[in-house]
Protein backbone atom coordinates (compact mmCIF):
# COMPACT_ATOMS: atom_id res chain seq x y z
CA UNK A 1 0.00 0.00 0.00
CA UNK A 2 2.00 2.67 -1.36
CA UNK A 3 1.40 6.56 0.83
CA UNK A 4 0.81 9.51 -1.18
CA UNK A 5 3.30 12.31 -1.17
CA UNK A 6 2.97 15.72 0.63
CA UNK A 7 1.70 18.04 -2.27
CA UNK A 8 3.20 21.54 -0.33
CA UNK A 9 6.58 22.43 0.00
CA UNK A 10 7.66 22.11 3.86
CA UNK A 11 10.01 24.01 5.92
CA UNK A 12 11.27 23.93 9.22
CA UNK A 13 12.14 26.58 11.24
CA UNK A 14 14.10 26.25 14.34
CA UNK A 15 15.35 28.43 17.01
CA UNK A 16 19.14 28.00 18.13
CA UNK A 17 18.16 26.92 21.16
CA UNK A 18 15.91 23.62 19.68
CA UNK A 19 19.19 23.15 17.31
CA UNK A 20 21.12 22.34 20.20
CA UNK A 21 18.48 19.37 21.78
CA UNK A 22 20.37 16.91 19.22
CA UNK A 23 17.56 14.16 19.72
CA UNK A 24 14.73 16.69 18.85
CA UNK A 25 16.66 18.28 16.13
CA UNK A 26 17.72 14.22 14.56
CA UNK A 27 13.66 14.01 14.76
CA UNK A 28 12.60 17.02 12.99
CA UNK A 29 15.88 16.29 10.32
CA UNK A 30 14.43 12.57 9.77
CA UNK A 31 10.64 13.95 9.19
CA UNK A 32 12.17 16.36 6.57
CA UNK A 33 13.92 13.21 4.93
CA UNK A 34 10.90 11.31 5.13
CA UNK A 35 9.04 13.79 3.49
CA UNK A 36 11.82 14.06 0.98
CA UNK A 37 12.28 10.95 0.05
CA UNK A 38 10.10 8.25 1.72
CA UNK A 39 6.77 9.23 1.29
CA UNK A 40 7.28 10.18 -2.43
CA UNK A 41 9.24 8.47 -5.15
CA UNK A 42 11.31 11.58 -6.89
CA UNK A 43 9.75 14.14 -4.80
CA UNK A 44 11.80 16.76 -7.27
CA UNK A 45 9.75 15.32 -10.17
CA UNK A 46 5.86 15.19 -8.28
CA UNK A 47 3.93 17.91 -9.52
CA UNK A 48 1.38 20.34 -7.76
CA UNK A 49 -1.78 21.24 -8.58
CA UNK A 50 -0.61 23.58 -10.92
CA UNK A 51 1.76 21.40 -12.48
CA UNK A 52 4.69 22.81 -11.18
CA UNK A 53 7.30 20.80 -9.40
CA UNK A 54 7.53 20.71 -5.70
CA UNK A 55 10.43 21.75 -3.88
CA UNK A 56 12.03 19.39 -1.21
CA UNK A 57 11.72 20.44 2.25
CA UNK A 58 14.45 22.77 3.84
CA UNK A 59 15.28 23.06 7.40
CA UNK A 60 16.58 26.66 8.82
CA UNK A 61 17.92 27.63 12.27
CA UNK A 62 17.53 30.81 13.34
CA UNK A 63 20.89 32.45 15.37
CA UNK A 64 20.48 33.24 18.51
CA UNK A 65 17.18 32.41 19.41
CA UNK A 66 15.18 30.55 21.77
CA UNK A 67 11.63 29.52 22.14
CA UNK A 68 9.82 32.77 23.04
CA UNK A 69 11.43 34.77 19.60
CA UNK A 70 9.07 32.63 17.61
CA UNK A 71 5.82 34.24 19.47
CA UNK A 72 4.25 37.64 19.42
CA UNK A 73 6.28 39.11 22.88
CA UNK A 74 8.38 40.63 20.59
CA UNK A 75 5.42 42.98 19.60
CA UNK A 76 3.60 43.87 22.62
CA UNK A 77 6.34 44.24 25.12
CA UNK A 78 9.00 47.68 24.61
CA UNK A 79 12.72 46.65 23.22
CA UNK A 80 14.00 47.64 26.54
CA UNK A 81 12.13 45.04 28.27
CA UNK A 82 12.84 42.48 26.15
CA UNK A 83 16.19 43.05 26.45
CA UNK A 84 16.21 42.97 30.28
CA UNK A 85 14.11 40.05 30.71
CA UNK A 86 14.57 37.94 27.72
CA UNK A 87 16.43 35.36 29.49
CA UNK A 88 13.87 34.66 32.11
CA UNK A 89 11.24 34.83 28.63
CA UNK A 90 13.56 32.14 26.71
CA UNK A 91 14.32 35.18 24.34
CA UNK A 92 17.72 34.75 22.65
CA UNK A 93 20.04 37.60 22.43
CA UNK A 94 18.91 38.18 18.51
CA UNK A 95 16.93 41.42 18.22
CA UNK A 96 13.14 40.33 18.60
CA UNK A 97 12.13 41.79 15.43
CA UNK A 98 14.67 41.25 12.82
CA UNK A 99 14.51 37.66 14.19
CA UNK A 100 10.63 37.73 13.62
CA UNK A 101 11.14 39.43 9.85
CA UNK A 102 13.97 36.66 9.12
CA UNK A 103 11.67 33.68 10.02
CA UNK A 104 8.72 35.54 8.29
Amino acid sequence: NKRSCLNIPCVFINSEQFHGYKKLYRATVRLADQLNNSLCDNAEKKSNFNGNPIPRSKLHVIANTKHQNFCDVVFWLPKLATRRVGRFLALGSADGLEAQERII
